[in-house]
């Protein structure tokens, strides 16, 4: 089936269609709002001394 056949399909099942959509829409909205968000993260940072210089002229 192409693209344009599954659009006649979804139109003509629009009783059906639209429904689903509509469920769809309000099961993603609800699951968005509801799981709280979390962000996480981690770094690392190595200093070390030159190994020569290490000083401004003056």
């Amino acid at each position: 089936m192409d693209f344009w056949g599954t659009i006649l399909v979804l139109i003509r099942r629009w009783y059906v269609a639209l429904p689903a959509s509509l469920v769809a829409v309000g099961v993603a909205f609800f699951a968005y709002s509801t799981i709280p968000v979390t962000y996480t993260t981690t770094a690392v940072l190595l200093l070390t001394a030159p190994t020569s210089g290490g000083t401004l002229p003056p």
